[in-house]
């Protein structure tokens, strides 16, 4: 997906909710298939995927990763858990000074925190959700991996 698609589709999932809001706030009685056909007629239709999925990821990686700059025990504790006991997932190109230990957490969602902000995140024909640093070093996920990746992360934040 290219990078103007995000852009796209982050301002048709806007529409969609503008709409939402403004079809319930006009007839609160409409039906949700009433209103989904709506938009499914209408000339851009809407489409979830990887705009969407920008938003989460800056609302569950990006958002916490900062606020944790100033909860440093929390967040330096994330170098320490090793980066397999939050879920599968493959790092491809890792650094050298990485390859002989294994990965930490910290690395990991720092990384993706990075992707994140700086629009390096991409999802391949596989469906699966890659992040990559400007080193060239890449992680990716399933839909599910990083799914059950996020829960645990978001369980640790709120802790």
């Amino acid at each position: 997906m290219l990078q103007k698609d995000i852009v796209q589709q982050s301002v048709l999932n806007l529409r969609l909710l503008q709409t939402f809001e403004d079809t319930l706030r006009t007839n609160p009685e409409v039906s949700l298939a009433d209103f989904w056909k709506k938009v499914n007629d209408s000339a851009a239709p809407y489409e979830s995927g990887a705009a969407t999925l920008m938003v989460y990821l800056y609302g569950l990686v990006v958002y916490p990763w900062e606020i944790m700059q100033n909860q440093r025990k929390k967040k330096y504790a994330l170098y320490e858990i090793k980066a397999d006991e939050w879920g599968d997932f493959q790092i491809l190109n890792m650094p050298q000074e990485f390859i002989r230990k294994q990965p930490r957490l910290g690395f990991v969602l720092e990384l993706m925190r990075n992707a994140t902000s700086h629009a390096s995140v991409t999802i391949d024909a596989d469906k699966r959700v890659v992040f990559k640093d400007r080193k060239g070093t890449r992680i990716r996920f399933s839909k599910e991996g990083l799914l059950f990746f996020l829960e645990k992360f978001h369980a640790y934040y709120l802790n």
